[in-house]
């Protein structure tokens, strides 16, 4: 209830962002549920994933691809030929709207090549389902343009005649099929690494949204979250990384104030 009401006074204008992060910041009661603090990746960890994708999925030259998804089509090359190209376009699009546009895994999922085309000028996403719920509209950067785009198309070049956007890629027999919701959930750690999860992708681009400049209401918007105690949890991650960067530099900067002494 209290949170309800400063998080009322600061859409108000009657307390500050500071007020309203501190009294998220306070400690819910024994045997109370709160949201898990998020877990952002560092750009360490986004390098070795990209490693680990351009080790395990390397993709084939553009001229190469179209010529051996031609060639399949025709019946005249086996799958594996473009299977590893076909699997590294689709994470790479998946990733990059994940980190890109802070999608949820089941917004993910739902998305349709419609709501995702690279033509658009934002993502379509769906809070529910499509009769009963509203949508926003995510911005596209360039590099998920970029690889939304690389994705449909070799996805239309494979003959996919559906409008669901993921495909199930392990098999000839089933590549031009929707993938289903468990094998979807398992593919970043089980195609790239364990470390790589749906969530700490959302989690990274909320704070780098924030770190940017954002204000926690647009944040709240861009991630579809109904309630504005659901984006506080992001405003502390930003506040206990700028505390700590404070503290190094503060201890760096007495150090030289005593040595020039």
């Amino acid at each position: 209830m209290a949170l309800s009401f400063f998080a009322w006074a600061y859409q108000e204008g009657k307390v500050g962002a500071e007020t309203l992060i501190a009294m998220r910041s306070t400690a819910s009661p024994t045997g109370a549920t709160d949201r898990a603090r998020p877990q952002p990746y560092s750009a360490k960890e986004l390098r070795a994933f990209r490693e680990a994708l351009d080790h395990r999925w390397r993709p084939l030259e553009d001229r190469d691809a179209l010529r051996s998804v031609e060639r399949w089509r025709a019946g005249r090359s086996p799958y594996p030929r473009i299977r590893r190209h076909a699997i590294r376009l689709q994470l790479d699009a998946i990733i990059a709207l994940a980190l890109h546009g802070g999608l949820r895994r089941r917004e993910l999922l739902a998305l349709t090549v419609d709501d995702m085309h690279h033509d658009n000028a934002y993502v379509v996403v769906w809070s529910g389902g499509r009769s009963e719920s509203t949508a926003r509209e995510v911005p596209f950067t360039d590099a998920a343009r970029a690889s939304v785009a690389a994705w449909l198309e070799f996805r239309a070049a494979m003959g996919a005649d559906h409008g669901r956007p993921w495909l199930n890629l392990w098999a000839a027999r089933t590549a031009l099929e929707p993938i289903g919701p468990d094998a979807f959930a398992k593919l970043p750690a089980i195609y790239v690494a364990p470390g790589l999860s749906y969530r700490r992708l959302r989690d990274t681009r909320a704070v780098g949204w924030l770190k940017a400049g954002m204000t926690l209401w647009e944040v709240q918007r861009l991630l579809g979250h109904a309630r504005l105690k659901d984006t506080l949890p992001y405003g502390e991650a930003v506040r206990a990384d700028l505390e700590c960067r404070v503290g190094r530099l503060q201890g760096r900067f007495g150090g030289i104030l005593l040595a020039a002494a």
